[in-house]
Order: C-alpha cells, then sequence, then structure tokens
C-alpha cells in the first residue's frame, strides 16, 4: 500500500511538472486544446 501511494504521489508531480511547462509554452498549450478538441469531434 506504501508502494502505491509513492507511485500516486510521483504520478502527480510528473503531472504538475506537464502543466508547468504547458503554461510556459503557450503554443504549445494551444496545440495540446487543439488535439483534444479533434479527438471530441470524431
Amino acid at each position: 500500500m506504501g508502494c502505491q501511494w509513492h507511485y500516486d504521489l510521483s504520478k502527480r508531480k510528473t503531472v504538475k511538472l506537464l502543466f508547468k511547462i504547458l503554461k510556459k509554452t503557450k503554443i504549445l498549450r494551444v496545440y495540446y486544446l487543439f488535439y483534444i478538441y479533434y479527438i471530441t469531434s470524431l
């Protein structure tokens, strides 16, 4: 159970890091939003 908690924590850190990168690079964020829109429209 402790191992699972550590995995969730590291996963959350990775997600936070990804969001930081997306915030810094607005071009990437726009592309990411377009990518989501493209998938949902299919």
